[in-house]
Formats: C-alpha cells, structure tokens, sequence
C-alpha cells in the first residue's frame, strides 16, 4: 500500500499534518505517536502495514520534527485527543516511549477514546522501580549540556545511550542522527514541555480497550518493569522482540509488523 497524502487536522488554533498511509476513507485508523526528540518519519516500517481497511497515520509532536512550536506535553496529550477526536474511524494508537506515556494519560482519561492501543517502552505514570543509573536518562545533564550551547554534543550522548543503542546497527545509527539533528533540545529548558508527575495507577482499572506490550527483548530492565506492571493491571498482551532493544519498532520492523498484524488480526475484523 503505497498511496500517502497528508490529512490536515486542526487542533486549536494549529493545523497539525498527518501523513497518511492507505485509502483515505480506512475505517480503522493506526495512530502513530512518537518518542522524545523522534518524528514521525520514526514510524516508516510500519507504513507496510497499511490495508484496504487500515491506514497508518502519524505526525510530528509540538517542538519535534518540522513541527515548528513550543513544545509541551500537556498541550501534545491535547492534541492526541483532539487528532483522535476528529478521525471519523476506530482508532488504534501506537504509542513509543514517550509517545506511550502520552497514550496511556489519554487511555486513563478517556478509557473510551480508542479501540485498543499498542504502547512499546513507555513508562506507567505513578510507579516506581528500580532504574540502571547507566540506563536513566540524565535530563539533568542534558539541560545543562543546552544551556552551554552544546547541543551537538548533547545529541551524541543521547545518541549512545542504551535507549537509543540497544539492538541499533551502524546504518540505522546514522538514520537516527538524521533524525536528531532535527531536534533541538528546547523542551530541555521550556518551562512545563517535559511531563509534569502524576500518579495513573488508580484509573488503570478503567481501560477495557485491547492492548498490546510491544517490548525488544532486550529493552533496559525499567522499562520492562513498567510493562510487566501493565499486563498484570490491564487487559494486555507482552511480546517481545528478540535482538531488540527501545527502538524495536524501528530497528526490527518486520519482526514488529508481524506481532502488530496477528494482534489486530486476533482483537479486530479485518478485511483485505
């Protein structure tokens, strides 16, 4: 399926680009969400997912990619709800580590926003488990890294974190250095644009949608504990990815798809 077009969604006073893959009147919708300092160009193996009744839509949060404005994850959490809000289709979001944690807020919120949810290294707001010092991110260094100017700097430290390592060839290494040299580290310094702290775990009872846990088997021991936690609070499936670390969606996309099409195939009518 190779037809794309970008569908305009208007989210306040902004009109947000989704790149759309598939038959622009799918009646199922497979709503990308990506992680801190990706786009949606994050998501490309997935566009061969997309069906005569499945489009893969994705879309660059606030302050990443071309997306030229402030960043602020409580005003993305509002335009995920408001994207969601105005796709006349089931919505399935996909949401990655960030872009998880941003899925997850809206599921507690609005259990009955979409029909089911595919979140892959996020993290559950409210729990706390045991995190590698090697394998947390230090924003505390990274903002000051910003501060000085050293944003070049900044970007290889990130780009050699385990998250960002784990499971990541040569090539792909360099795609993603494409990729961050898009992101320019403002949300590190703008006031309110990284996640304030909240506690979800109460609310987790509410969501009933179909989920599945997309984890690389090789994904940082924290990380796994937050998915751990979620299949035991939600109704969810784990599948893990072999060779695969944070990225599994992106570095073993093929691998990824497949676990991705059995699960809609298993949760969701599917016609070709």
């Amino acid at each position: 399926m190779t037809a794309v077009f970008r569908r305009p969604i208007e989210v306040g006073d902004e009109i947000v680009p989704l790149h759309w893959y598939g038959p622009a009147d799918a009646n199922r919708v497979l709503l990308c969400v990506h992680g801190w300092t990706l786009d949606h160009t994050s998501f490309s193996g997935q566009t061969a997912l997309a069906s005569a009744s499945l489009a893969i839509a994705s879309y660059d949060r606030r302050g990443f990619g071309a997306r030229d404005c402030a960043p602020s994850f409580d005003a993305d959490f509002s335009d995920l709800v408001a994207i969601t809000q105005q796709l006349s289709a089931e919505v399935i979001v996909f949401g990655v580590s960030q872009g998880a944690r941003l899925a997850l807020r809206a599921m507690t919120q609005q259990p009955n926003l979409f029909a089911g949810a595919i979140l892959q290294g996020g993290v559950v707001d409210g729990v706390q488990v045991p995190e590698d010092a090697r394998d947390a991110i230090p924003f505390g260094h990274f903002k000051e890294l910003k501060e000085q100017g050293l944003i070049a700097e900044l970007r290889q430290e990130w780009l050699h974190h385990p998250l960002l390592s784990t499971g990541v060839t040569p090539q792909q290494k360099q795609a993603l250095s494409t990729v961050l040299a898009r992101w320019g580290g403002d949300d590190l310094v703008q006031p309110g644009a990284l996640p304030s702290p909240i506690d979800i775990t109460g609310k987790l009872g509410s969501i009933t949608a179909p989920v599945l846990l997309l984890n690389g088997a090789q994904e940082t021991h924290s990380r796994q504990a937050h998915a751990i936690y979620l299949q035991r609070h939600v109704k969810a499936e784990l599948v893990k990815i072999e060779g695969a670390g944070h990225l599994v969606n992106w570095t073993h996309a093929a691998a990824a798809n497949i676990a991705i099409a059995q699960w809609i195939g298993c949760h969701f009518l599917v016609s070709e």
